[in-house]
């Protein structure tokens, strides 16, 4: 009979990885549970809420202004998985309606007309989202962008993008805006 031996890695531990030498690594590592596959845990309700800058991030109104579906519900569900509340819009009728209770606008520069200078002039009547707006141009459009900027817009997006680094652009502009 043969026996096996579990191999032992520094730090004591039987096989796996080694102890956290640290103090943080071991908090980060004590927050884990085996359940998840070593994954974070999720935040309860409570635990979100009493994080600086977390309750205002729930509160604010997000609006994609986006034609095509797809992107649309992308960026939807990954904002709405971080807090926002998101309104979706496909034209300039709707931005018109839903941009005066909005914080945050998603807009997609190549609308039915143009969604740049229904910003614009959007801008010029007084109607402006609370905190800025984003152009989304495709990537043979950036030219685009100074016209974008120089209407207000607080940034550009180019597609093809990741979901991950709107909500960043969203989430900076955010701590920028004024309470």
């Amino acid at each position: 009979m043969v026996t096996r031996h579990r191999r032992r890695l520094p730090g004591g531990q039987p096989g796996g990885q080694p102890a956290p030498r640290t103090r943080a690594a071991r908090e980060r590592r004590a927050r884990r549970t085996p359940l998840r596959g070593g994954r974070p845990r999720r935040l309860r309700l409570a635990e979100a809420l009493s994080r600086p800058g977390e309750h205002r991030r729930m509160s604010t109104r997000v609006l994609i202004v986006e034609d095509e579906p797809m992107i649309g519900r992308i960026l939807t569900e990954k904002l709405t998985r971080e807090g926002y509340a998101v309104t979706r819009a496909a034209s300039i009728e709707e931005l018109t309606a839903h941009l005066p209770s909005t914080d945050i606008a998603l807009v997609d520069a190549t609308l039915d007309g143009d969604g740049i200078d229904a910003m614009l002039g959007l801008a010029r009547a007084g109607v402006r989202p609370r905190a800025g707006w984003f152009a989304m141009l495709e990537n043979r459009a950036a030219e685009d962008g100074g016209r974008a900027v120089r209407a207000g817009a607080a940034g550009v997006i180019l597609k093809p993008f990741k979901p991950t680094a709107v909500a960043a652009k969203v989430a900076t502009l955010l701590a920028a805006a004024p309470a």
